[in-house]
């Protein structure tokens, strides 16, 4: 995925945030993610994938472990994380209790 290895700005400048809402109201059950890993269905912008994001540095990096199942709208990423994915990726450690 380019995000990797890709600065924010040179894939994403926020432009398909205002797409979240239709999308989680389209998606039911789909999320925001948290800081911690926790098993669920989620969509995150690029921008705040980037590692060195200013706004929010490291603050979703547990989920560079998997990989997006779909993207939206370009800028936007999917992903379907079960517990035994986090555990299988070492984070059950850092992994709270879900609902």
């Amino acid at each position: 995925m380019a995000y990797k290895i890709m600065g924010d700005s040179n894939i994403d400048y926020g432009q398909a945030l205002k797409y979240i809402p239709e999308y989680l109201k389209q998606y039911q059950g789909t999320r925001l993610p948290k800081e911690e890993p926790r098993p669920g269905r989620y969509i995150v912008s690029i921008q705040q994938m980037v590692p060195y994001n200013a706004l929010h540095p490291h603050a979703y990096s547990w989920l560079l472990h998997f990989k997006p199942v779909d993207e939206y709208k370009v800028s936007l990423l999917i992903f379907n994380i079960r517990k035994e994915d986090i555990a299988n990726a070492g984070l059950n450690r850092k992994m709270i209790n879900s609902r």
